[in-house]
């Protein structure tokens, strides 16, 4: 036993702490300034964009479902707000986008795949193309923005403790599908595209 507990191949499973790269006379003084404009400069700049870039969805939003008798026109334009709130956000957190291959043909009776690994993820494809998502309702601060701010994309939310919803949420994804004045729908499976595309499925 205590043979396999030393062996060596078991040390690759080891945790080990990083070395510290920064600490020492000629590197500290950089890393030192790093820190300050990242923390005293950008995040300011960057938390305003975000902060504002919400405040003016929420206030043109409003205004355009006041003014605008014509729901169909209200959601299209909903959509061009969240496709500017959406890029707004990428120039907040630094993204720089890299498209590769050939862009998928947007049209009816579509569904989109991709992978993701948090909310970012959907916020950079809504800043190529405003998608509408299958996803977890969750508790607020994010149901508000599940409910109100992405309302124009009628996305799919369900809850994974409720059995039933399983098969409303088929249903609905099927009753998405046939209409073609909604969003394109994008949904999230685990581990199923690869990293550089968003694929285009057969329902």
């Amino acid at each position: 036993m205590e043979d396999i507990v030393h062996d060596s191949f078991n040390k690759c499973f080891e945790a080990h702490l990083p070395v510290p790269w920064n600490w020492n006379a000629y590197l500290l003084p950089a890393y030192l300034l790093g820190v300050f404009v990242r923390y005293f400069i950008l995040f300011p700049i960057r938390l305003t964009i975000l902060v504002w870039s919400i405040i003016a969805f929420l206030v043109i939003s409003a205004i355009n479902r006041k003014t605008e008798k014509d729901e169909r026109k209200a959601i299209e334009k909903d959509r061009k707000l969240m496709w500017y709130l959406a890029n707004a956000w990428i120039m907040a957190l630094g993204g720089v986008i890299q498209y590769s291959g050939v862009a998928p043909t947007i049209g009816a009776n579509q569904v989109y795949v991709s992978n993701h690994t948090s909310i970012i993820d959907y916020v950079v494809l809504l800043g190529a193309q405003t998608f509408a998502v299958v996803g977890q309702h969750h508790p607020q601060p994010l149901a508000f923005f599940q409910d109100v701010v992405l309302k124009c994309l009628s996305c799919i939310w369900f809850d994974r403790k409720e059995l039933k919803d399983r098969g409303l949420v088929r249903n609905r994804i099927q009753e998405h599908v046939n209409r073609a004045d909604v969003a394109p729908l994008l949904i999230f499976p685990e581990g199923t595209v690869g990293e550089r595309y968003v694929d285009k499925a057969r329902v």
